[in-house]
């Protein structure tokens, strides 16, 4: 390889040879001969830089003596072609490039490309200094710079703010006190500070003047009250500090004044007033016209729930017996029916179920409501009546020939909660979703753990798009479904499942997406504390035919 070199260099056949030998051979920067992007000498200071011997850089590209990468991340490969070809259109190139050493360490450099023609042949001279140690001051320097120049921002910022928070606070302090009484002045309830210890008032707003006249400096229980020889037996004053004199928070409460005979909802709060006693402040708004609407409201709801007890008897046993009937005359008891006597006999079977479901659904909301539903609370295997409930649902799936998938692990899963509550949200969940789905089917996953249970009610329908997910579970509301407008419901189902769920100390809720599908889950606590978490399966599969 040494012979090679030298014969390459004999055949430039530069003037002066010996100069500029000695020139190249003394200079502190690494140079490289190369052609066709491969080094065909170097000078020692050369092998110094990259950490090797001149012969384990001569016949090398320049990519053997860099990282894959460069720190713009393009490749070394890459970017050294690119770097040549600039230099090759324009005579000349400098870049800043990242060599790796021997021993891989990377060294910073500047190079310098520079071609030029000897005999009708292209070559090039590299010029590579070193920078790894400037550009570690340069950047060092930038740190330090960046950080004195953050510091004086910061500090000038911190000052100009307090400069302004400053003049802000004095600003503040010369209108707070007639901001404060502004603000209290224009609230239309009570409000009053007075001494904790001497019962002394000493602020009051309007609608106290406007009621009982300027009362400050005088006692709350004099002024504020008739027939009082001390203070009023109902204070709150005790209740709002501790044994140690801390304030406790606040303390709400109702009473009618004996003065003007209005209905009062207070809030006591203890609190240090400017001079560092502790005294009492009371807001009280009027609520006498809430009482009377409440009173109003207790009477209307007795006679709504005497209205329904009547709509169960009237309603429900009528059409219980139009339903016995009528299935008796569908059966063919009562004697052979033609096809149109069927079909009129099944049409008035189907809406006197769905007229019964509406009532039932209506009765069940109204008892939620009012707070008089009752649970009865019993042990009962949560997977047994999953298996029964699906095979209820099944006629209906059979109806639209769809499937039921029933997923739930081989053990039993006894639960203590409302049996017949539990089924009415399963049965609800189940047909709602059939109802829903035209191709596919439904599938039922049960899963649990130590504390509770969970159910999802997967299918495959029109799903509900994300702007009417807002709609699900109130009462009576439906979604537009436009042309696909052919569900029946009254809309209180879901409304009925959330309350009865809620009330069992569960959860529920839903995901959908918009002609896919949707899943309709809710949790249960296996005892009467509520939790969540689940796992485990089995598959028992009910297609409709």
């Amino acid at each position: 390889m040494n012979a090679n070199g030298d014969e390459k260099l004999r055949i430039l056949s530069l003037d002066d040879d010996k100069i500029y030998r000695a020139i190249f051979e003394a200079a502190k920067d690494a140079i490289f001969l190369m052609k066709d992007s491969i080094f065909i000498d170097c000078n020692p200071q050369a092998a110094l830089l990259f950490g090797c011997t001149r012969e384990e850089i001569l016949y090398q590209s320049p990519v053997r003596f860099s990282p894959r990468l460069q720190p713009d991340g393009i490749s070394s490969e890459l970017k050294a072609s690119q770097m040549i070809d600039l230099a090759l259109q324009r005579g000349s190139n400098c870049f800043d490039w990242t060599h790796s050493r021997a021993d891989g360490s990377l060294i910073q450099t500047e190079v310098t490309l520079a071609c030029f023609d000897h005999k009708g042949e292209k070559y090039l001279i590299a010029i590579v200094r070193d920078v790894t140690e400037r550009r570690k001051i340069e950047a060092e320097l930038a740190r330090h710079k960046a950080y004195l120049e953050e510091i004086i921002r910061e500090r000038t910022e911190e000052l100009n703010r307090e400069l302004i928070k400053h003049r802000e606070t004095e600003k503040a302090l010369r209108r707070s006190e007639q901001l404060l009484r502004d603000v209290i002045d224009k609230i239309d309830a009570v409000i009053y500070v007075a001494d904790l210890q001497t019962y002394e008032i000493l602020l009051i707003n309007e609608y106290v003047e406007k009621r009982w006249g300027d009362i400050t400096g005088k006692l709350c229980w004099q002024s504020l009250q008739k027939g009082q020889s001390g203070p009023c037996p109902f204070c709150t004053n005790h209740l709002l500090v501790d044994k140690n004199g801390n304030p406790t928070g606040v303390h709400t409460w109702e009473f009618q004044n004996t003065i003007t005979g209005q209905w009062f909802q207070c809030r006591d709060i203890a609190m240090r007033w400017n001079d560092g006693r502790l005294v009492r402040m009371e807001i009280a708004t009027d609520i006498t016209d809430l009482r009377l609407a409440k009173e109003k409201a207790e009477s209307a709801d007795k006679l709504k729930s005497a209205f329904l007890a009547t709509m169960s008897h009237e309603l429900r046993t009528p059409l219980n017996s139009i339903i016995g009937f009528s299935g008796i005359l569908l059966q063919g008891l009562a004697g052979e029916l033609n096809a149109e006597q069927k079909k009129q006999l099944g049409m008035i079977y189907s809406s006197a179920e769905h007229l019964l479901d509406l009532v039932n659904d209506v009765l069940d909301l109204s008892k939620i409501e009012a707070g008089q539903l009752t649970l009865t609370y019993e042990e009962f295997d949560l997977f047994h009546l999953l298996e029964r409930v699906v095979s209820t649902a099944r006629q209906h799936a059979e109806k639209k020939n769809l499937f039921i998938k029933l997923s739930c692990p081989h053990e039993a899963c006894p639960i203590v909660s409302d049996r017949r509550r539990v089924e009415q949200i399963l049965l609800n969940l189940i047909v709602n979703g059939i109802k829903f789905t035209e191709y596919g089917g439904v599938t039922i996953i049960g899963k649990r753990d130590a504390d509770f249970v969970k159910v999802m009610v997967q299918d495959s329908g029109i799903g509900i798009k994300r702007e009417d997910m807002d709609k699900l579970f109130k009462p009576f509301s439906q979604i537009d479904f436009g042309a696909n407008k052919h569900y029946q419901g009254t809309g209180l189902g879901l409304s009925i499942c959330k309350r009865l769920v809620e009330l069992l100390g569960g959860e529920i809720g839903v995901e959908s997406e918009w002609g896919v599908g949707s899943t309709f889950w809710f949790t249960l606590p296996t005892k009467k504390e509520v939790g969540r978490n689940f796992n485990g399966e089995k598959d028992t599969l009910y297609r409709g035919q």
